[in-house]
């Protein structure tokens, strides 16, 4: 029976959704005599399945980073399942589609992210998310915005408000009652919004430490990011303020981080404040040029109706 007409392009994506490690799952496979709760597939289609899931999750790729060996090694194994599977390449160079991509890191020790008050400067530690086209220096005055969200009809905190040239400051969590489409749409977009409405850094303040969990030792903006080399869609800088050192953005605007924190687990609504610090960042950024392939495929149909 003839195909209707299909093509679809299959790209790296699928490196990085494999599971990340399978040492213990290999481990047992490799010593069938052992007692085992691991369920393995049994089926033929399931059996191939989880081997491309055993091989793309192998600790021998590290991770799969990419700009690595290991990424390559993940990238020519989908391409020859490309071939494999009767698909004809759909990249620029075969089945690989070269892209421009930039690794950026910040150099904390000549980094500083400050506060600016009228009794001095304070320096807050350096925690901050950026991409390959953020801007070394950034300035300007604080203005809280609640959650931060703009999801009209439902919970918009920006309406009205005027962020262009300010750094918005925003819980970072969402509100109690949204939808799970909401929820997740609202959460990946929010910064973007942000930047779209004319902020020029966001400052996300970060929930209080549960009790009893454990404590994660990260320096944001010493791990390097990835990302397009070319990509105007964000300049900004966020900014993370752990809950222990919020209280410094509300000095003096006669509102509390602890007072907004009560009121967001109330459910209340939360006002937009204008803070009396204003926030200057300064970053000494590397950026490393990188060249990585997607692999892209296409099944041809074979119906000659279609």
């Amino acid at each position: 029976m003839p195909r209707s007409r299909l093509s679809f392009s299959i790209v790296a994506a699928a490196l990085v959704l494999a599971a990340p490690s399978l040492r213990a799952q290999q481990a047992t496979a490799q010593a069938p005599h052992t007692t085992s709760r691991v369920q393995h597939p049994t089926s033929p289609a399931a059996q191939r399945w989880w081997h491309t899931i055993t091989v793309l999750a192998a600790d021998s790729l590290h991770g799969r980073r990419i700009g690595t060996p290991g990424y390559l090694e993940a990238a020519h194994y989908v391409a020859d399942q490309f071939a494999a599977l009767g698909l004809a390449p759909a990249g620029t160079n075969g089945y690989f589609q070269p892209v421009q991509l930039a690794q950026v890191r910040v150099v904390p020790e000549r980094s500083n992210v400050v506060l600016q008050t009228a009794s001095g400067a304070d320096t807050l530690p350096l925690r901050v998310r950026i991409t390959p086209s953020s801007v070394a220096d950034v300035a300007g005055p604080l203005v809280f915005v609640g959650y931060g969200l703009s999801l009209p009809g439902v919970h918009d905190d920006l309406a009205g408000v005027d962020l262009h040239g300010k750094v918005a400051v925003y819980l970072n969590r969402m509100p109690q009652g949204l939808s799970a489409t909401l929820f997740a749409h609202g959460r990946a977009s929010r910064w973007k919004t942000l930047e779209q409405r004319g902020a020029v850094a966001g400052i996300a303040i970060a929930d209080p430490p549960r009790p009893n969990a454990r404590r994660r030792g990260r320096r944001r903006g010493a791990r390097p990011t990835t990302g397009l080399a070319a990509d105007p869609a964000e300049r900004g800088v966020l900014v993370t303020v752990e809950a222990k050192d919020a209280e410094r953005l509300f000095a003096g605007s006669g509102h509390s981080y602890a007072e907004l924190l009560k009121r967001s687990d109330a459910k209340q609504p939360l006002p937009t404040v204008a803070l009396t610090p204003r926030l200057r960042v300064h970053l000494e950024i590397e950026r490393t040029p990188i060249t990585a392939p997607n692999v892209a495929g296409v099944l041809r149909g074979s119906d000659p109706a279609l």
